[in-house]
């Protein structure tokens, strides 16, 4: 048991309220106390998130003893405060600043893609005057065009400057500012360039009125038209609100919330989804989709056939086939329940222990190490959000900001918030922590597990070496605290040193302290955890006996297959050998921009039968036997695991598109004609399976993952459903000690001296098998760029903004960025964004060399840049 303890309840006070006495924590934010209390406050500028602004002035209360009104966001709850919210005095002042606000407003409702869901909307008329006593001519700002993806109406802003300290305080991107003066003030960006941080669609959210809006979504739907689905997607942790209409998804916001009596988007959410949720989302509504089973026939040729052809063709092969003669590779991006229905599937029904998910690793130390600190892990992001960890160590996070905002998020806010203290040692300090951060270590990527062995050795001794005073300071010195390892770094290259030492340093803290890998992989530890893995079953480890006997239980008395098998690394160069007479590819997402093409190639060609669900075509499945097509995120049920262990709940808002289907009914449907013992009518029932298999405490269901919901009533049009009992706090933390005995394999390959190491990880916006179909998120593609030291730069000749290609690595052009902050002989960039390839065997991509050449065709022919308009009569 960990010896992990909460701080200490906020201390409560006597305070009243409308002349009813409540118990308050004292110091909270006055007006979040009132409205978690009950008492609703309207407000504009104040966001339990950001900064208190107190500029709208609409959050008025009367406090007995006071001569004049105060607003209440910028106090704090004390003993004996008397607070009237809806005094003579308050309403008369409300009525006033509404006045004030919708003076110069104009009042364009009926074209306003914010209608029905606006706060000035909704506030005119619980709070407003009801008619206009001005006759003066109402301000006008010329419309300018700033950002790619989000409209801006400038004569509709309220001035809360939401947009302006979400931007400076949570996506720490100083873009945004109020410019002019007085009466002649507005909102506008640094240059009139776009909102260009991976959290920008934000801005339209959190903007209490209609002056920040989604331009894809601009006039294409009312919301009150809308189907609400509350869902997760393939893509990022956290649950999200899909709104569509007729099976068409026309966007992707937070997950809503209930205010007076209907759900809407909360414009007050401390949920903010990444614009790969937001905009990479829309890759659904792309005409390439699959929406029928596809064939090769006699000439090599796709063509559409019927289910049951498809189905009879796929249970012919596997029927009969010898034990370990087929192999599954499943995406990071499938479900729980696809996971488990797989692992079913490959070790009780074809008898092959050949099922593996850990294709982001390019080699087999880097995934075996990996999976070990998977089972390891037992970090949560409530405890830290909670402030149980005094402390938080990320040690080689890489570009977490960039490969897994939504996750990165949790611990920048927790830094920034002073949750936690934060150290950094890595090879590479990401700007996005370090600058909340209070300790930072630079070393050589192959010496960091050297760093971490020598923190183990040091925790309780009072002499550290010098070099590493403050990190060790920062772990001796608070008794709880959350170590956090990155896994994807240059395929996983550090992995295999990396585990073996971050656990010992673990085993050296104590139990106040926790672990954390994190890895951009969707569902890592979903998979893991369901027993899509060479060496789990959903019960545990396939060593265990008692993980045996239970899943053999739950499979329905079936027998499994109990050997082990390699990790997806060494599958794939199994099949690239023709070890494997089946290869079922399911939602292979990473595969399509792996950097190692020759070898997927090769295992395809050598494999005799390759089948693949997917629900768009690519360069891999374009050439398999059958390609079935599946459902997205919300046309199916199922779960998902956000890193720290939360489930999540996947909700069907319409069915399947075509003739695709669930992807967890496509599974069923090939095991239940190969002879299963055990058949499932619904997501729900393979759900309850799970629990079984994960030990839960109490029956598990699918419907209790629900957030609450939109129910049938309107505007939402009978949308989804409402959560019948509370959400359960079962996450996915296994109750098992970590193999100290895995030491690791194989090293970091060192450079020569004329090259250096390339340390890459995949970009969130950059070339993926799903969000390049979104034609909207084309817009945030980034430019490739590599990083160097100042001093490689300039032995190399290199400056900042030049144009250079790796060579041996990518034939892209991509652009230089200086960065001190960055260890010698270290080349730096994404690996999806620089286009990489790597037909060799050695992971990490050594011996990169940079040659100067010219910018791309695109990059050469710049348009010219818009100018900012100044606002006019």
């Amino acid at each position: 048991m960990s010896s992990l303890k909460l701080p200490k309840a906020p201390e409560m006070v006597a305070v009243t309220v409308n002349g009813k006495q409540l118990m308050l924590p004292k110091g909270k934010n006055l007006l979040q106390a009132l409205l978690d209390a009950g008492h609703y406050v309207p407000h504009y500028c104040y966001h339990p998130a950001l900064t208190v602004d107190g500029n709208c002035r609409l959050c008025l209360i009367e406090i007995e003893g006071r001569p004049r009104p105060e607003i209440s966001c910028n106090m704090e709850v004390n003993e004996g405060l008397s607070i009237k919210t809806d005094s003579e005095m308050v309403e008369s002042c409300r009525t006033g600043m509404m006045e004030f606000l919708l003076a110069n407003h104009p009042l364009d409702c009926p074209v306003c893609d914010r209608g029905g869901e606006c706060m000035l909307q909704r506030y005119s008329v619980e709070y407003g005057w009801g008619s206009a006593r001005t006759s003066d001519q109402r301000r006008r700002f010329e419309k300018p065009q700033f950002d790619p993806l989000i409209d801006i109406e400038r004569n509709r802003c309220i001035m809360c400057t939401r947009c302006v300290r979400f931007c400076d305080q949570i996506a720490d991107d100083h873009v945004m500012g109020v410019f002019g003066r007085g009466s002649r003030n507005y909102i506008g960006t640094h240059g009139n360039g776009p909102v260009s941080n991976i959290f920008s669609g934000n801005v339209i959210d959190i903007c209490p009125v209609g002056c920040l809006t989604s331009k894809p979504f601009r006039f294409k739907a009312r919301v009150w038209e809308l189907r609400q689905t509350l869902t997760t997607t393939r893509t990022c942790n956290g649950s999200v609100t899909a709104w569509t209409r007729g099976g068409e998804l026309y966007r992707v916001t937070p997950p809503v919330k209930k205010h007076r009596g209907y759900y809407t988007i909360d414009e007050d959410t401390k949920v903010f989804i990444s614009n790969e949720a937001r905009f990479g989302s829309m890759y659904t509504r792309n005409s390439e989709r699959l929406l029928s089973p596809m064939m090769l026939d006699a000439q090599g040729k796709q063509g559409a056939v019927a289910w049951s052809q498809a189905i009879d063709t796929i249970t012919s092969r596997l029927q009969d086939l010898e034990p370990g003669r087929s192999c599954i590779l499943v995406g990071e991006r499938s479900t729980n329940e696809e996971a488990f229905l797989l692992a079913r599937l490959a070790r009780s029904i074809l008898r092959t222990p050949n099922i593996d998910w850990r294709m982001r690793f390019t080699s087999e130390p880097a995934a075996q190490a990996a999976g070990q600190a998977l089972r390891a892990g037992n970090g949560d992001f409530e405890l830290l959000e909670k402030k149980a960890y005094q402390a938080t160590l990320m040690i080689n996070a890489g570009d977490l900001y960039h490969s897994a905002p939504d996750i990165a998020l949790k611990f920048k806010e927790a830094a920034r918030r002073r949750h936690t203290s934060l150290g950094l040692l890595d090879s590479r300090m990401e700007p996005w922590f370090a600058e909340h951060a209070s300790t930072l270590c630079l070393e050589q990527p192959e010496d960091i597990a050297g760093v971490v062995e020598k923190l183990a050795d040091s925790i309780g001794r009072d002499n550290p070496a010098d070099d590493y005073r403050s990190i060790q300071g920062l772990l001796r010195d608070n008794k709880q605290g959350l170590v956090v390892l990155g896994l994807d770094l240059a395929g996983g290259a550090l992995n295999a040193t990396l585990v073996p030492a971050v656990l010992r340093l673990m085993v050296a803290l104590g139990d106040g302290w926790h672990f954390m890998p994190v890895t951009g992989a969707r569902n890592a530890k979903g998979l893991f955890a369901s027993g899509a893995q060479s060496d789990r079953l959903p019960t545990g480890a396939l060593t265990e006996e008692n993980a045996r006997h239970e899943i053999m239980n739950i499979w329905g008395g079936a027998t499994i297959h109990e050997s082990e098998a390699p990790a997806a690394p060494s599958l794939l160069r199994k099949a690239a050998d023709g070890e494997f007479k089946v290869l079922f590819l399911h939602r292979t997402d990473e595969l399509t921009t792996h950097p190692n093409r020759t070898l997927i190639q090769q295992a395809i060609d050598k494999s005799e039968f390759v089948v693949a669900t997917d629900i768009f075509p690519s360069w891999i499945n374009r050439q398999v036997d059958v390609l079935l097509p599946s459902a997205v995120f919300y046309e199916t049920n199922s779960s998902m695991a956000d890193i720290d262990g939360t489930l999540q709940r996947m909700s069907q808002g319409c069915r399947p598109a075509g003739e695709s289907q669930e992807d967890w009914r496509i599974i069923e449907s090939i095991s239940s004609m190969l002879g299963s013992s055990k058949h499932y009518r619904d997501a729900n029932e393979i759900f309850a399976d799970l629990g079984r298999a994960w030990g839960a405490p109490a029956p598990l269901r699918l419907d209790d993952l629900f957030l609450d919901g939109p129910g049938d009533q309107s505007p939402t049009r009978k949308v989804t459903w409402s959560s019948r009992r509370k959400r359960p706090d079962f996450k996915l933390h296994y109750n098992e000690s970590p193999d100290l005995s895995f030491k690791g394999a194989g090293r970091f390959v060192g450079n020569s001296s004329d090259t250096s190491r390339l340390l890459w990880v995949r970009h969130c916006q950059g070339e993926d098998h799903l969000g390049s179909r979104s034609s909207i998120f084309d817009e945030l593609r980034p430019t490739p760029r590599v990083e160097l030291n100042p001093n490689d730069a300039g032995r190399d000749g290199l400056g900042e903004g030049d144009w250079v290609k790796l060579v041996g690595g990518s034939d892209r052009p991509s652009q230089v960025e200086i960065n001190p902050h960055i260890a010698s002989g270290i080349i730096y960039g994404s690996g999806n964004v620089l286009g990489l390839q790597d037909d060799g065997d050695v992971p990490g991509l050594p011996g990169i060399r940079l040659e100067k050449t010219g910018p791309p065709a695109e990059a050469s022919s710049s348009t010219e840049q818009q100018h900012e308009k100044v606002p006019v009569n």
